[in-house]
């Protein structure tokens, strides 16, 4: 069963260049046996990762996809776990293992995805992965068996928890789940507010139950 590695934060306060006149649209951060990596979707759409050594990038970005919309990352014990949705909304994952290596990415069974957020968590029973995914009216939660990363072994089924036809008004998205340490079933979920009559962007969250653990 995967356990989570210990931090290993990048100093507070510190930014660079990831690759010269680079822009991206996504973004994530691992751990890989001690170093911190940046995987990023540029504005070209290639999912990338470059390395960060004593408060400084490395030297190269290694492409890991090509027509790539999202990405999340989880880091446990020798292995980044990497999602990213495609242009097509079709979900992968690759276990990377070994920075500049060889690596597979294989699709997993979740499709339509503009953007999604991916979790695990130890402290629930099972210990499950866990995965929120916004296709533009439905926020869609899915757990999975912590020995399946690939998320090919539900402990439920998928569960709609946001609908935003509910309220035209406004339009929330991007939403990011996490689970407080000492909490078994609770998600909160943080996500951007949009009013479609002004434009204006607020941040907030709402509280889920996840199906299929205690």
């Amino acid at each position: 069963m995967p356990t989570q590695t210990p931090n290993n934060p990048i100093t507070q306060g510190s930014y660079w260049p990831v690759t010269p006149g680079a822009e991206f649209t996504s973004k994530a951060y691992g751990n890989l046996s001690g170093t911190d990596l940046f995987f990023f979707v540029t504005t070209t759409q290639e999912l990338r990762v470059v390395n960060f050594t004593t408060d400084a990038p490395g030297n190269t970005s290694f492409v890991l996809a090509l027509a790539a919309r999202w990405v999340g990352a989880l880091s446990m014990a020798g292995v980044v776990h990497v999602y990213y949705a495609d242009l097509s909304g079709q979900m992968w994952h690759i276990p990377y293992s070994i920075l500049g290596g060889p690596f597979s990415a294989a699709s997993i069974p979740i499709t339509q995805v503009n953007n999604f957020s991916v979790t695990y968590t130890p402290q629930s029973t099972p210990p499950a992965f866990m995965m929120i995914t916004d296709d533009g009216v439905f926020h869609t939660l899915y757990v999975n068996n912590a020995d399946d990363p690939a998320f090919g072994t539900p402990l439920a089924p998928p569960l709609i928890v946001y609908n935003n036809a509910l309220a035209p008004t406004v339009f929330v998205t991007q939403p990011t789940i996490t689970m407080h340490p000492l909490d078994t079933v609770n998600l909160t979920v943080a996500v951007q507010q949009i009013n479609q009559m002004t434009d204006v962007s607020e941040v907030g969250f709402y509280a889920v139950v996840a199906p299929g653990v205690s």
